[in-house]
């Protein structure tokens, strides 16, 4: 049998543009070597297009969550030391409470659900190993962080008689 090698140039697009799908339309070309018996054509081009199926594959890879150990804040970052031995370090802008928050307020944290989470009483502030290591800012509304601000404010002024917001420059 004399093998010969045939380029063929398959059109379409598998899956929708969006999901994960790769196209194999004009730009991709499959070159199979095809063997010169009856059917074999057809038999390589079942192969040809078969080569890439429709969506993604996806394995499913059970993940054991490690739990937060220790934490810092330093003026722009939260950094968390995990019990596998890594340590993650985030934006402090993530978590608008806590960029907000005193730096005494910002020592003042617990574990909470075993270290899973840790806990800002003061500034009332929870934040998820899980949710940091996927890169999850907060999820707080802009209306809830306003409403929070706002009563921190009256709080502060109350307490001081003074507000902390910088006097406007005179013109």
């Amino acid at each position: 049998m004399a093998a010969s090698r045939h380029t063929f140039m398959l059109s379409g697009m598998i899956g929708s543009p969006n999901s994960g799908s790769t196209p194999y339309g004009c730009k991709a070309v499959a070159d199979f070597p095809v063997l010169s018996f009856p059917g074999s054509k057809d038999w390589w081009m079942s192969i040809a297009l078969n080569y890439e199926r429709p969506g993604m594959s996806i394995s499913a890879v059970e993940m054991e969550v490690p739990f937060a150990e220790d934490v810092s804040v330093s003026g722009d970052m939260l950094c968390v030391d995990l019990s596998d031995g890594r340590s993650i370090s985030v934006p402090l802008a993530w978590y608008p409470r806590l960029l907000q928050a005193t730096s005494t307020e910002r020592k003042r944290w617990r574990l909470i659900g075993r270290g899973s989470g840790i806990h800002w009483e003061d500034i009332d502030e929870d934040i998820s190993v899980e949710g940091l290591l996927t890169g999850k800012p907060s999820g707080e509304s802009q209306a809830s962080f306003g409403k929070w601000l706002a009563k921190r404010s009256s709080r502060t002024i109350s307490r001081t008689g003074q507000s902390r917001a910088k006097p406007a420059r005179a013109g």
